[in-house]
């Protein structure tokens, strides 16, 4: 006798939107200029405020790359998600713990670029796809410089969760 199995199959992704990845990268980019020049004022040593500076260029590099794909595209520049706005208004109200939480809120913000940059790099879309790889070892490396500074100077996320 043959067993049946009713597992239930993992849904397909849905398909890659270009357009809909050029919006959300820029997004992001914008935000973290965005908040990387505040952190530059506001951090209040000077490893953080390094590296908002180290984050501010290469993040407006980002998006100056992004703009001619979008042009191209017809795809208008986004205006900042509210979560985002919300993001850079909480940050600009912290007095104590600063730079634990920019260090914290731009990881955050690094792991969802590079989940859309890891979508982007194996897309059927060739241009995206370069992009992607252009980009992937900057934010990773960043990312993993924001994650030392946090863990090593910081001392550790003020919040108790896992970076």
């Amino acid at each position: 006798m043959a067993s049946c199995s009713r597992a239930k199959a993992t849904p397909a992704p849905p398909p890659f939107d270009g357009r809909a990845f050029i919006v959300a990268a820029m997004q992001l980019t914008r935000s973290d200029v965005d908040i990387a020049t505040l952190a530059r004022r506001k951090g209040s040593l000077p490893e953080t405020r390094a590296l908002a500076a180290d984050v501010a260029r290469e993040q407006q590099q980002m998006l100056d790359a992004l703009a001619p794909l979008a042009r191209k595209r017809s795809v208008p520049p986004p205006a900042v998600p509210d979560v985002q706005l919300a993001l850079q208004q909480n940050l600009d109200s912290v007095i104590d713990l600063y730079d634990q939480a920019y260090v914290l809120g731009t990881m955050q913000n690094f792991d969802v670029l590079r989940a859309a940059l890891d979508r982007a790099a194996v897309s059927n879309d060739r241009e995206l796809q370069q992009f992607a790889q252009r980009w992937i070892p900057v934010v990773a490396s960043r990312r993993a410089a924001a994650a030392t500074l946090l863990n090593g100077r910081l001392g550790g996320s003020p919040f108790h969760v896992a970076p």
